[in-house]
């Protein structure tokens, strides 16, 4: 269904664009969780060689966080408590400096194509793409 649904918005950018509640999601809009289940979709059809690593460290350190939060909402503190909650597990010996970097790195690309990615498909008026243009 996410493959379905990034081909349709890649193809019709337009009706994303002017759609304030996605198909398919609560009164709150489209979750981080759909939404990244929609960019893993491109980022597969794309060939990306890392998706299984991907999938791994979205669903084990960013989702459990951020994924029931509507992603049109998620704000830059919300980001700085999550990379807070990252250092916090690397200083406690529970996550590697190395996973944590990667962890954010893919956030940061996810929320960076949400924002000004090159498939239109993908891009929401988010509230930090609001902040930053």
């Amino acid at each position: 269904m996410a493959t379905e649904r990034a081909g349709y918005y890649t193809a019709h950018p337009e009706e994303l664009l002017l759609d304030d509640e996605l198909p398919g999601a609560g009164s709150g809009g489209e979750t981080l969780a759909e939404y990244t289940e929609r960019w893993l979709a491109e980022r597969e059809r794309k060939g990306s060689c890392s998706l299984r690593q991907d999938r791994s460290r979205l669903a084990t350190h960013v989702l459990p966080v951020l994924g029931p939060k509507a992603i049109r909402g998620i704000v830059t503190p919300d980001l700085e408590a999550f990379v807070q909650r990252l250092d916090e597990h690397v200083q406690a010996g529970a996550m590697s400096w190395y996973t944590a970097r990667h962890a954010w790195g893919l956030t940061s690309k996810l929320f960076d194509d949400a924002a000004h990615g090159k498939n239109l498909g993908l891009r929401l008026a988010t509230a930090l793409s609001r902040k930053l243009d």
